[in-house]
């Protein structure tokens, strides 16, 4: 199992708040969807983790999904739902 070092840099990206991440995924029958993610900085090791070393898991155990969706990338509503929610969380798209 390959661990994953959370970077200085990363650490500091964080500080004391949560970042939305975008999850691709597919699920038991093969459908693609992708999902939002407001994750904290274990959560973000966590899929970090899962990711280089090739394991599933549900969305959800990495942090609150906030908006999910049958395609396989977002479209211009899920783009506006992410700008609206940055705006009321005190947050900014990077």
């Amino acid at each position: 199992m390959v661990g994953y070092t959370i970077t200085f840099a990363e650490k500091v990206k964080f500080g004391k708040t949560d970042k939305v991440m975008v999850y691709y995924g597919k699920n038991g029958l093969g459908e693609v969807f992708f999902c939002y993610i407001r994750c904290g900085l274990e959560g973000y090791k966590k899929m970090k983790e899962d990711y280089l070393n090739q394991a599933s898991a549900l969305p959800s155990a990495y942090g609150e999904v906030i908006y999910k969706d049958a395609i396989p990338e977002p479209d211009e509503k899920a783009k506006e739902f992410l700008q609206q929610f940055l705006a009321e969380n005190g947050g900014k798209p990077e």
